[in-house]
C-alpha cells in the first residue's frame, strides 16, 4: 500500500502493456526490479562504473521501492536485497486477467 511501491508498479504496468503484455509472466517480474536498481546505481556513478563501484553503492541501498516491495542491500547477509517478507503468494484469475494475491506479505493468511 506504500505509494512508492504504487508508483514503481504502475509503471510497470504501464511498461508491459506498451509492448503488449496484459499478463505479465514471473519472468517479466523478476527482471523488472533488479534492472531498477542497477539502473538507479548506473545514474548516481555514471556509465562507466566498475562492477566494484556498482557493488559497493548498491551495499548502501535501503529502502528501494520495487514492484514487488522495498530492497535493503544493506542487511549483508546475502546481498539480494530481499527477505522472505517479500513472498506473496497469488492465483490467477482468467476472468479478470490478472493475479489476485492469496496471502499477506511473508506469505501470512490473508
Amino acid at each position: 500500500t506504500d505509494a512508492r511501491i504504487i508508483k514503481t508498479r504502475e509503471a510497470f504496468e504501464a511498461a508491459m502493456r506498451a509492448i503488449g503484455i496484459t499478463a505479465p509472466e514471473a519472468g517479466n517480474v523478476l527482471a523488472w526490479d533488479p534492472l531498477l536498481v542497477l539502473g538507479d546505481a548506473l545514474r548516481h556513478l555514471g556509465p562507466d562504473a566498475t562492477a566494484v563501484q556498482v557493488r559497493d553503492y548498491l551495499l548502501k541501498v535501503r529502502n528501494f521501492p520495487g514492484i514487488q516491495g522495498f530492497y535493503d542491500f544493506t542487511r549483508g547477509d546475502d546481498q539480494r536485497g530481499v527477505s522472505a517478507s517479500l513472498v506473496l503468494l497469488a492465483r490467477w484469475d482468467p476472468a479478470g486477467g490478472t493475479f489476485v494475491p492469496v496471502s499477506r506479505p511473508g506469505g501470512l493468511p490473508l
